[in-house]
């Protein structure tokens, strides 16, 4: 009898989820897309991906859901439109035909810094993706001179990451200049001083302490601008030119 009782219950919930299923299956063909609805995580972080930008991408590709009927609209292809943008780390696409809307997750990919050339402009993340400047703007640490996409993979990384986890040094250090035989200096926000930095894949962290130190210690005593240039590249020393 109990075996009975759980036969029929199944074949009551299943026609119940058939009923659904078909129900909505034709809600979604007659309800056309009334809203877009766009949400940018990390909006506060980096501005890059806003919804009318989301807007702009998907009528370009001809794929602005509104007044579409919400059966055929395809949340893979929306999804994969805008994940061609490289400023786009993921979307994520799913529709309510309840409500006739159209719903956009975003996860943006922020920029590490920006390299700016003579033959080329653009960002990078943490991972080494490059990610064209175009008309976006970003407060991050420009790469100047001798610099590519291979050597800022290679080189500069590691050491990008350590200036933006560091509040300090994200607000000190604006430019890295790169020099022909591939080592840097820094330019920083406050004081004239040029710090001559080396290799910055040799014992970054370390010169960055020492630099840290030098700044908390001595600087306070002879003013910021007494040094026309701070050597780090022995990370036994600090070098200082008047």
């Amino acid at each position: 009898m109990k075996t009975l009782t759980k036969l029929l219950l199944l074949l009551v919930c299943a026609a119940y989820l058939a009923f659904v299923f078909l129900k909505v299956s034709r809600t979604e063909t007659i309800t056309k897309c009334e809203s877009v609805r766009t949400l940018v995580a990390d909006s506060a972080k980096a501005g890059f991906i806003t919804p009318a930008e989301v807007e702009r991408i998907l009528q370009q590709h001809a794929l602005y859901p509104v007044g579409r009927e919400m059966g055929k609209i395809s949340g893979a292809e929306i999804e994969k439109a805008l994940e061609r943008n490289n400023f786009i780390r993921k979307a994520h696409v799913y529709k309510t035909p309840a409500n006739r809307a159209v719903n956009i997750i975003i996860s943006q990919r922020t920029p590490l810094m920006r390299v700016m050339t003579k033959s080329d402009d653009f960002y990078v993340d943490e991972n080494g993706q490059r990610m064209q400047a175009g008309r976006y703007a970003a407060d991050v640490p420009v790469v100047t001179g001798s610099a590519d996409l291979r050597y800022v993979r290679r080189k500069l990384l590691p050491l990008g990451r350590l200036l933006r986890d560091d509040d300090f040094w994200n607000a000190q250090i604006q430019q890295l200049c790169v020099e022909p035989d591939g080592e840097i200096d820094l330019v920083p926000r406050v004081g004239s001083q040029l710090i001559h930095f080396g290799d910055p894949a040799q014992q970054a962290e370390v010169k960055l302490r020492n630099l840290r130190a030098f700044y908390e210690k001595v600087m306070p005593e002879v003013g910021w601008n007494k040094y026309r240039q701070i050597n780090l590249e022995h990370t036994n020393q600090i070098i200082c030119k008047k």
